[in-house]
């Protein structure tokens, strides 16, 4: 497997990037990471996404465009965040996060959409 990073893309300090198991690991243009965060094998962050601190990624999680992932959030493996979603931070992602959804908690819940 390969890490494919994009332009412009920003990683913080101690940070975690791994290798795809099968296929690839993508950093699309424009992502931006805080420090301490895991990016696991075969996950895709899409253009325009923030992850900041201490977020945990597992294994083939998809990051929708724009997306933000707030402070010590973990997202467990295969979940898909959609586009312009906001995890709130200390969230606890077990299930996919529709496009716009604001989510927190543990499990994360959907609390409302943006317009």
């Amino acid at each position: 497997g390969n890490v494919i990073i994009g332009d412009r893309v920003e990683i913080g300090s101690l940070n975690t990037v791994c290798r795809a198991t099968l296929g690839n690991t993508v950093i699309e243009d424009d992502v931006k990471t805080d420090d301490h965060v895991h990016i696991a094998h075969n996950c895709h962050l899409r253009r325009g996404a923030l992850l900041t601190a201490c977020v945990e990624l597992s294994g083939g999680v998809d990051v929708g465009e724009y997306a933000w992932i707030g402070p010590n959030s973990s997202v467990i493996q295969k979940v898909k965040i959609g586009n312009r979603a906001f995890v709130g931070i200390g969230a606890n992602v077990t299930k996919p996060v529709p496009d716009d959804a604001v989510v927190a908690g543990n499990p994360a819940k959907v609390l409302r959409f943006n317009k």
